[in-house]
């Protein structure tokens, strides 16, 4: 027999609920705020710490390539339609080890599905130190210009 839940229960999932996406505004949204700020940061401080990534690189075309690359791979990841990627489609299929049966081996990978929800967490964060940094070069292109 089943049971018909009361108006109780239906108000208290209701509140419930408001209070989880409140909890889950301010907790990512400061983190997201901090990650912002520190792009920003990284931004502003780039042409200080350029002439240390040029020992590292022979060419300063790397430096701005790998930028891009970061740049659109967070993109692409998160604001593409489809939810799963094919470029970390690898990660999420079978994988022969040894010639050992096919097996998932998801655990031992660096990246999770797409499904994941820190995983997806993970991918904002990153976009956000993405736009604090691109944010940071364009007020540096001010500085510079003046």
């Amino acid at each position: 027999m089943m049971q018909k839940k009361s108006r109780f229960t239906k108000k208290l999932q209701i509140k419930f609920l408001e209070i989880k996406k409140k909890y889950f505004f301010f907790n990512f949204f400061s983190i997201g705020l901090f990650f912002l700020f520190f792009g920003f940061l990284l931004g502003n401080i780039f042409g200080t710490f350029l002439n240390i990534l040029r020992d590292f690189f022979i060419w300063d075309g790397l430096i701005v390539c790998f930028l891009i690359l970061l740049c659109e791979l967070t993109n692409y990841n998160i604001y593409s339609k489809k939810k799963s990627t094919k470029i970390f489609k690898y990660f999420n299929s079978e994988v022969k080890i040894f010639g050992s049966d096919s097996h998932r081996a998801e655990a031992e990978l660096p990246f999770r599905p797409l499904g994941n929800f820190s995983f997806q967490i993970l991918w904002k964060m990153l976009n956000y130190l993405k736009l604090g940094l691109l944010l940071g070069f364009f007020i540096d292109a001010f500085k510079v210009g003046s």
